[in-house]
């Protein structure tokens, strides 16, 4: 392999994709544009579509965190994602605005409650998090690394087991 696609494949496996997507009003522009830019804007109007890129250090390493934040209006969670339903991506349940939590049982999601739904979608995990006192913003994204690093992993072993079958294959020929 020549240095400069090695150094190019090297820079991709530093680069983690990642689609913030959920229903109107839930907070994914602001947790996006928090995090990106450092600080809480007050003033954060609805999105249709914006990406925001982001460095993140993880287990000493350098990545690159590309987040794309989608407009709003996405069926609940619950109907769009199953233990059933294949997942083709890796899947974070966010619990947002953790700040505005004050006892309301009828009305707030528990952390519990989170948990278990994360369990019955499928989600690879379920993380809190505030945008206005930024409480829990860098676990999401670390946890959005460790899940891209998890999936391309079982990927890649998929794929060499293909392989390996197909090769034993053309050796009995």
């Amino acid at each position: 392999m020549k240095e400069g696609n090695k150094n190019m494949k090297n820079l991709d496996e530093k680069f983690v994709f990642c689609a913030v997507m959920g229903d109107s009003m839930v907070g994914k522009t602001s947790i996006s544009e928090t995090y990106s830019k450092g600080f809480f804007n007050e003033n954060s109007e609805t999105t249709v579509f914006d990406k925001y890129v982001v460095p993140l250090q993880v287990a000493g390493e350098e990545f690159i965190i590309s987040m794309f934040d989608t407009a709003g209006k996405i069926e609940n969670i619950e109907k769009r994602h199953s233990k059933q339903t294949k997942q083709k991506r890796p899947v974070i349940l966010v619990g947002t605005k953790i700040d505005l939590r004050v006892g309301n049982q009828d009305s707030e999601v528990s952390t519990d409650e989170g948990v278990q739904l994360a369990k019955d979608i499928g989600a690879d995990c379920y993380v809190e998090c505030s945008a206005r006192d930024q409480k829990g913003l860098k676990e999401v994204f670390q946890h959005v690394v460790f899940s891209a690093l998890k999936f391309r992993k079982k990927k890649t072993n998929i794929f060499k087991k293909m392989f390996r079958r197909r090769s034993a294959s053309f050796a009995n020929y």
